[in-house]
């Protein structure tokens, strides 16, 4: 129930009372990562980090964006053959970031592709190796991103994997502290 409470206000927005919060990407995938460790070792998967040498800024609610590269991360590692890798990249290309997370898992059929997003929207559950989910991470992924004004890409071939792209308006620079 809390997962749909939490698409639900996602859906509305972000909250518009509240100033927006300042979030370091590199940060915050780092931390999702670190802890999805010991999933992705139980199964013998790595995941490889590219980040930024720079912090990567975006305007936002950090509490809001964790579950969005814990979802990306944790699906990777599901859907992904063991002995695999789950590679998760940050890249910066003009205004924007860029948040890439690639597996070697199963793959989603072309057809299917947009409609994963879509609320209580679950893959035949005879391809899937998670058969206890909601259908409902991947709705709170688009919801959470839109609330950023941002987007999110998934590009897949069956058998071979998948590779999700998410872009966020870049916050060029810290704001400057007045005393």
């Amino acid at each position: 129930m809390s997962q749909l409470l939490q698409l639900t206000r996602l859906q509305k927005g972000l909250d518009s009372e509240q100033d927006p919060g300042l979030v370091d990407l590199n940060l915050l995938v780092e931390q999702t990562i670190s802890d999805q460790e010991d999933f992705a070792s139980s199964k013998n998967i790595i995941i490889k980090l590219q980040k930024q040498s720079k912090p990567v800024y975006v305007t936002g609610d950090s509490v809001s964006l964790q579950p969005v590269f814990h979802n990306l991360i944790e699906n990777g590692i599901i859907y992904s053959k063991p002995d695999t890798t789950v590679r998760v990249s940050i890249s910066v290309k003009a205004d924007q970031c860029f948040v890439t997370v690639e597996d070697q898992g199963l793959g989603i059929p072309k057809a299917e592709q947009q409609r994963i997003f879509e609320r209580f929207y679950r893959l035949d559950t005879g391809r899937s190796l998670n058969k206890a989910g909601t259908g409902l991470g991947l709705s709170i992924v688009r919801a959470a991103i839109q609330a950023h004004k941002g987007k999110i890409t998934v590009k897949s071939t069956v058998n071979k994997g998948s590779v999700f792209k998410v872009s966020l308006p870049l916050r060029s620079a810290v704001p400057k502290r007045t005393r």
